[in-house]
Formats: C-alpha cells, structure tokens, sequence
C-alpha cells in the first residue's frame, strides 16, 4: 500500500522519480522498489515523505484514507477523534486539559 501511496502523492506533486530520489538522498532504485513495494523505506524517509507531501502517516502507510495531518484538522474535528476513544483515554485526555489549563491559567 504504501508504495502506491508514494507513487500517487509524487505524481501529484508533478516530481520524478529521480527528483523524488534527490530530495530523499536515496538512488533513484530505492524509490522505484519503494513504489513497487518491493522495499519499504526506513521511518525517517517515511516521515520525510509525509512532510514533503503534507500528509499524515496515517495516509502514507495505508491506514487511512485521511490525507490531512492531525495538526491541520480544525478544532471541531478533533471532537471525533475524541469519540471514538476508550473511556480511560477520554478520561486521561479530560485530566490532562485540565492540567494545561491551570497551568497556562485559562
């Protein structure tokens, strides 16, 4: 999956697959076997790659189909991601506003 993700976000982003490799400081191979799946990158490229390509990695590896990084998503939306916690996380979350509250004092 995440090959054809490479593939599809440099096309978009009208790079070559050696501009692609340049910008990595890989061989021009190493993205040809990454988009063909044959090689998967190491975790600093993959996070290279999201950054270049303004994704989340979520996206990058296949797990989502949320292109947006977290940071970028509007206030409103992390309120679904608060939805779908376990009641633990939401109460750890609940705790920790709490902490930045008081700490920042709003």
């Amino acid at each position: 999956m995440i090959g054809e993700r490479i593939g599809d976000l440099r096309r978009r982003k009208n790079m070559s697959q050696r501009q692609l490799a340049a910008f990595l400081s890989v061989s021009l191979n190493s993205v040809s076997l990454y988009e063909r799946n044959l090689s998967t990158p190491d975790d600093d490229t993959k996070v290279r790659l999201a950054k270049l390509f303004n994704v989340s990695m979520d996206y990058l590896m296949g797990t989502s189909d949320q292109e947006t990084p977290l940071e970028k998503i509007t206030p409103h939306a992390t309120l679904l991601y608060y939805e779908n916690l376990p009641a633990d996380a939401r109460k750890e979350l609940v705790e920790f506003l709490k902490y930045l509250k008081e700490k920042y004092k709003v």
